[in-house]
């Protein structure tokens, strides 16, 4: 068996799609992937063996670690496929930074695609461990197979004085953290040009 990483996942409709994409793939290499295989499959996720038999064919325990848009949609499609998938979730909810993503007044879309989900999730009666951050894989050994769907670090450049007076977008849309009347943003994605226009609207 064999871990998948997956990260880099935004708050859009393309990215969400991409994710659908990629963890079909995922879940292709978990069902059929033998010992030795290692590599990268497009932008969203990287993956690497840890151990392992081939596995096609066997109805599969896979541990999902991250309760985010792709560990749900990891966990969905493993259950469509007959396998039996358990999400283990570091916070009380599911929904990942795609809570903070989808907390502007203009994301009502992207707060609907997460209601969907946890509702899926109820649904397909998929077990999700809460409050529950697994820090060493080896916590998971009893699981055929393993899938880290715990997002990407924030890539902060080495400016002076950036860490000791900046915030981190999720602090500002999870409302722990304020900001003043003059604001700069580094970063002109798709995040801070959200930030920013959620700023304009504010005022």
């Amino acid at each position: 068996s064999f871990f998948i990483f997956i990260s880099g996942i935004s708050s859009s409709k393309q990215s969400a799609e991409r994710v659908a994409e990629s963890v079909e793939l995922a879940a292709d290499l978990v069902e059929n992937a033998g010992d030795g295989v290692r590599g990268e499959v497009g932008a969203v996720y990287r993956l690497a063996l840890v151990r392992g038999e081939r596995s096609r064919g066997q109805v599969l325990r896979v541990g999902v670690i991250g309760g985010g848009i792709a560990g749900m949609e990891a966990a969905l499609v493993l259950k469509k496929r007959g396998h039996e998938p358990v999400v283990y979730e570091k916070s009380n909810e599911l929904g990942g930074t795609f809570i903070q993503a989808a907390a502007f007044s203009f994301k009502e879309h992207d707060k609907q695609l997460i209601s969907w989900y946890r509702r899926e999730m109820e649904k397909q009666n998929i077990q999700v461990v809460f409050n529950t951050e697994i820090k060493d894989l080896k916590e998971l050994s009893s699981f055929d197979n393993i899938i880290v769907a715990t997002g990407s670090a924030a890539n902060r450049p080495g400016i002076p004085g950036l860490k000791e007076y900046s915030i981190e977008p999720t602090q500002f849309l999870s409302g722990k953290k304020t900001v003043g009347e003059n604001v700069i943003i580094v970063g002109g994605g798709l995040t801070g040009c959200e930030i920013a226009y959620d700023l304009v609207l504010q005022g």
